[in-house]
């Protein structure tokens, strides 16, 4: 859900929005996509989520029963799922709505300092702008905070860290 709230191509999204029955091993099953996707360009996906709880044979049935059906869709496995990307999603994620407890000062400090320097590590902004442990806490708080709101860039593709380079 991190990734499909964060794309831009995104119109909207839904969570496991209806069940598929099909035939396996002589019975009638019951499967559930994860999400059903619909994209800007009126292009919509179904996005399964396999972790392993349905076996490759299984699997291989319900994708049929979807091509056969011409339903768009992609499953996405374990290794597929687990990236930088959704880690840096999720842990930004924690400062949505947070403005509140920011001060406008830091955030024009941040931003001044980060333009000076064109690109800078968060390690170099935290050096350049904190004198006592107590202050680059709050300004690594607000650092985040600009990340999360896409006011500072970074490549997103990168795990975060204090290495990472930002800019605006």
């Amino acid at each position: 859900m991190h990734i499909l709230e964060n794309d831009n191509s995104i119109v909207s999204y839904c969570e496991q929005p209806f069940k598929i029955n099909y035939f396996y091993k002589k019975s009638i099953r019951e499967f559930i996509p994860d999400f059903y996707v619909k994209y800007e360009n009126d292009r919509e996906k179904l996005i399964i989520l396999n972790k392993h709880l349905i076996d490759d044979q299984e699997l291989q049935e319900i994708e049929k029963l979807l091509q056969t059906n011409k339903i768009n869709y992609q499953i996405l496995r374990e290794h597929e799922i687990n990236t930088n990307l959704l880690y840096n999603y999720m842990f930004l994620s924690t400062y949505h709505n947070k403005g509140k407890f920011i001060n406008d000062v830091d955030i024009h400090m941040i931003c001044e300092t980060v333009n000076k320097f064109k690109r800078l590590t968060i390690k170099q902004l935290l050096e350049e702008l904190g004198k006592t442990f107590e202050r680059k806490a709050e300004i690594l708080y607000v650092t985040w905070y600009l990340v999360y709101g896409k006011l500072l860039n970074f490549n997103r593709e990168e795990k975060l860290s204090l290495n990472t380079i930002i800019w605006s």
